[in-house]
């Protein structure tokens, strides 16, 4: 296709293989249906009408069609041959409302977004929605402001099952590539491994707060049917075992050098134990109390 050259005197000349629009005073040429009208300031190209309409259609191969729609309602990107419109905007659209960097990165009401998706705003809280609208709806956002990050279920009153305050230290929860969880330490050494500094005036590491003393209770329950072993340890700087507590039934001798104590039904109950105490308790490896399997109680 030649070029043609449309000049201020309005002759039109053939100047190459591509269409060039050159006008800059007041004209209209009719190409079918579509206008070109009069230039504004710095445009190349204006389309004026009702609702303009700029349509672009393949017709090598598999016929696709798509036209660019600007009015007052919206300005829309529209798959013609579909009968979808995937990108709309509308005109009460903040500035920046949505910016594609030089590297790719999209911003969200920022004009240089400084990651891959950057969410910023100062009208509301920065918030991700993740929804579902299929036959059981469900909602969640991820909002983050200056108090703090949270998870929040919007279908479910706003509730905040998780919640982050802003400040909180490095590795306040972590969960490492075996599943093990740390609170307070990226090298978490168990299942739940707590490590706290020293802090005025807290005194616990852990602490349970029952709400409802009725009926609430603690319970550490181990399911293995073969060995449903319950066995705590508390350590002070020597390592020492201080504590003890393993399943019902027989038990081997082991030179008596760590407790034993079983419980069941709310009583202690000894099983078959041989020269094993049911209860130590030491202070710096020195023995102060001692309840044997038969009963008997030996106090320094």
């Amino acid at each position: 296709m030649q070029m043609m050259l449309i000049e201020h005197s309005g002759n039109v000349r053939c100047l190459g293989t591509r269409w060039q629009v050159k006008a800059i005073w007041t004209m209209m040429i009719l190409f079918g249906i579509v206008s070109i009208a009069r230039v504004h300031g710095q445009e190349t190209l204006t389309l004026q009408g009702p609702h303009p309409r700029l349509r672009f259609d393949d017709n090598a191969g598999t016929t696709q069609a798509w036209s660019i729609l600007g009015d007052n309602v919206s300005l829309d990107v529209i798959n013609e041959t579909a009968g979808t419109t995937p990108f709309r905007v509308d005109p009460l659209a903040f500035q920046n409302s949505l910016v594609v960097g030089a590297y790719g990165q999209i911003g969200f009401g920022t004009y240089i977004p400084s990651v891959e998706l950057h969410v910023s705003t100062n009208h509301f809280s920065p918030t991700l929605r993740l929804e579902t609208t299929g036959v059981v709806p469900h909602a969640w956002d991820l909002q983050g402001t200056a108090s703090g990050f949270s998870i929040v279920d919007v279908t479910n009153a706003n509730t905040r099952p998780f919640s982050i305050l802003a400040g909180a230290p490095t590795d306040s929860f972590l969960v490492d590539t075996t599943g093990m969880i740390g609170l307070g330490t990226s090298t978490p050494a168990a299942r739940l491994h707590a490590r706290v500094p020293a802090v005025a005036g807290v005194e616990s590491i852990v602490k349970f707060d029952i709400t409802d003393d009725a009926i609430g209770k603690l319970e550490i329950n181990n399911a293995s049917a073969t060995n449903g072993v319950f066995h705590p340890r508390f350590r002070g700087t020597t390592n020492a075992q201080a504590v003890g507590l393993t399943f019902e039934g027989a038990i081997t001798d082991d030179i008596g050098a760590n407790p034993v104590v079983s419980f069941a039904a709310s009583k202690i109950v000894g099983g078959s134990v041989t020269n094993r105490p049911l209860l130590v308790v030491r202070n710096n490896q020195t023995v102060r109390v001692r309840v044997a399997a038969n009963g008997d109680m030996f106090a320094t």
